[in-house]
């Protein structure tokens, strides 16, 4: 299992949100692979499913299953 947190610089909800994600991620699946991506404000791909910071991902699927163009679409 992959879990990504997708986050952009000065985010203030990153390191809080990164502790709880390892902390459960520990507990329940002891094997998934914690990954940071951390994206620019100019870097923002909106094929990434970034729909604001942070952003958890589970094997590629948004964790609140938000729907709708992400951030930056048009």
């Amino acid at each position: 299992m992959l879990i990504e947190l997708l986050v952009t610089q000065g985010c203030q909800s990153s390191e809080e949100t990164y502790r709880l994600v390892a902390e459960r991620a520990r507990i329940l699946v002891p094997a998934a692979e914690l990954k940071v991506v951390q994206l620019e404000a100019d870097q923002v791909d909106t094929r990434a499913g970034f729909y604001g910071s942070p952003t958890i991902r589970i094997d590629g699927v948004d964790l609140e299953r938000r729907q709708g163009p992400p951030t930056g679409a048009t």
